[in-house]
């Protein structure tokens, strides 16, 4: 039955649109992928500058500082490196996730079986091996024996992931554990060292409020007679004008609307906060 011109002239068309179609759907793709990445990288740099925000809410509040600006722009660099180990702990957790795949797709062959028990002899030989050595060993060769015994209970673990049986498969489930444990703590614990010593440390260009040496044109009218003798030269005294230079000073964190300043350099020197609007100008130390 031949085919009408009409119809044939349809199917022309719907095949002449297709392409057009392909075209739509991968701009669309494009578009939602697009789309995708600006809302992870929306998430990602509020997440650094919550946590900056957060270092420098603790490092005032450790100080007595009060309560610090929501907005500074210094919150993004200082949120770095504690996003980066957080970053880094999800890495870790991914590499783990796929480890443990890896390991149960496997097959438990012959081979597989015969390396396992192998290592489980080598477990036992290391253990008898620390055992004597530490009964020939002096007392100040006494860490020889621990490695040596540490490294056995490493070998045996490591067999159970190429033995099948029940114990072998419960000591999998610990050692998974165990792992999970060392990664969260060892994250909570540099997280800590960072905000409780790292912070204080870091270089303000780095967002951190490590001291910069600093001289400072105060505008004596707004700062009262105590706080312009503690900033102001040893045996200086105002003459009445209204700008004064002061001594070497502090800077820790130079904001909108105040700055952080210290007296001295020394960890114990109070921190001291002061209106950017006494402040006309600063300068580093001679």
């Amino acid at each position: 039955m031949a085919t009408r011109p009409t119809e044939s002239r349809y199917w022309q068309r719907r095949l002449d649109r297709r392409p057009q179609a392909e075209k739509f759907d991968s701009k669309t793709n494009l578009l939602t992928r697009i789309g995708t990445l600006r809302d992870a990288l929306i998430a990602f740099g509020t997440g650094v500058y919550l946590l900056g925000y957060f270092s420098w809410a603790f490092y005032a509040w450790r100080q007595h500082l009060g309560l610090i600006p929501a907005l500074d722009a210094q919150y993004f660099t200082a949120g770095v490196f504690p996003a980066a180990i957080l970053l880094l702990l999800v890495c870790l957790i991914k590499v783990l996730r796929a480890v443990a795949r890896w390991f149960r797709r496997q097959a438990f062959t012959k081979r597989r079986e015969n390396l396992g028990k192998l290592l489980q002899n080598a477990a036992v030989a290391l253990v008898i091996i620390s055992y004597v050595t530490r009964l020939m060993l002096p007392q100040r060769y006494s860490w020889i024996p621990n490695w040596i015994i540490g490294g056995g209970v490493t070998v045996g673990y490591v067999s159970a992931f190429f033995l099948k049986g029940k114990p072998e498969k419960f000591l999998r489930a610990v050692l998974y554990s165990i792992v999970w444990l060392y990664v969260s703590v060892a994250t909570l614990a540099v997280l800590l060292l960072y905000f409780l010593e790292w912070f204080s440390k870091l270089p303000q260009e780095l967002g951190g409020p490590s001291v910069k040496c600093v001289q400072l044109d105060l505008n004596s009218t707004k700062l009262s007679q105590e706080t312009l003798r503690q900033f102001l030269p040893e045996g200086y005294s105002a003459d009445g004008r209204e700008t004064q230079r002061s001594r070497n000073l502090y800077l820790i964190f130079d904001g909108s609307g105040f700055v952080l300043l210290k007296p001295d350099s020394g960890e114990a020197s109070p921190v001291q906060k002061i209106e950017k609007s006494a402040i006309e100008g600063v300068f580093p130390c001679n």
